[in-house]
């Protein structure tokens, strides 16, 4: 009775796996330039909060939907990268620097209302080639044009990334050391 117990188990095990991923559909997406899309780095100085933004960044995603009811279900990969060229940078900053870049190791989907989802992602953020595991809450949103509205920030620590605060008007200025990274993209297949 073992004997023929084991090889039913494995079997109905191994086909509830496939048929959970045939329900699902998987589709890539890419960032795409527009009004809607936004990415923030701000900070403090001695005297007052600066803020530098962008609208050019890239990244790409592959996003996961149940075939029966188009709901969001996983994303299996999400990326992002903004080279500081494309924020009002010096050029030293600039070479030192290069670029921000963000890559998902895994991510949970909670679905919310109205095609709205909350993502709380880990993934791996690099900064000035030091990369560090970062925990990053994506509030996404599913368009009627089948597009997809992320949204999210993170908080960073220059000296995280051995980024030293730099300082302004002989030494008279210094910014701080905590940063906030605000982003709104817009994913397309």
């Amino acid at each position: 009775m073992k004997k023929l117990f084991l090889p039913i188990l494995v079997f109905v095990s191994t086909g509830m796996m496939s048929f959970s991923h045939e329900n699902e559909t998987q589709t890539n997406y890419t960032i795409v330039g527009s009004k809607n899309i936004c990415m923030k780095l701000s900070g403090t100085t001695t005297l007052r909060q600066w803020i530098i933004d962008t609208q050019t960044f890239t990244g790409e995603a592959q996003f996961s939907f149940k075939q029966n009811n188009h709901q969001l279900c996983a994303i299996k990969y999400l990326t992002f990268s903004i080279s500081l060229k494309n924020f009002n940078t010096d050029k030293k900053t600039e070479n030192r620097y290069k670029d921000i870049f963000y890559t998902l190791i895994y991510a949970t989907v909670l679905p919310g209302k109205d095609n709205q989802y909350i993502i709380k992602a880990v993934g791996n953020l690099r900064i000035a080639s030091i990369t560090k595991e970062v925990s990053i809450d994506f509030y996404c949103m599913v368009n009627k044009d089948e597009s997809i509205t992320c949204k999210g920030s993170n908080q960073l620590i220059m000296k995280d990334y051995f980024i030293n605060s730099p300082l302004f008007m002989k030494e008279a200025m210094k910014t701080g050391d905590a940063l906030s990274l605000d982003f709104s993209m817009v994913y397309k297949k």
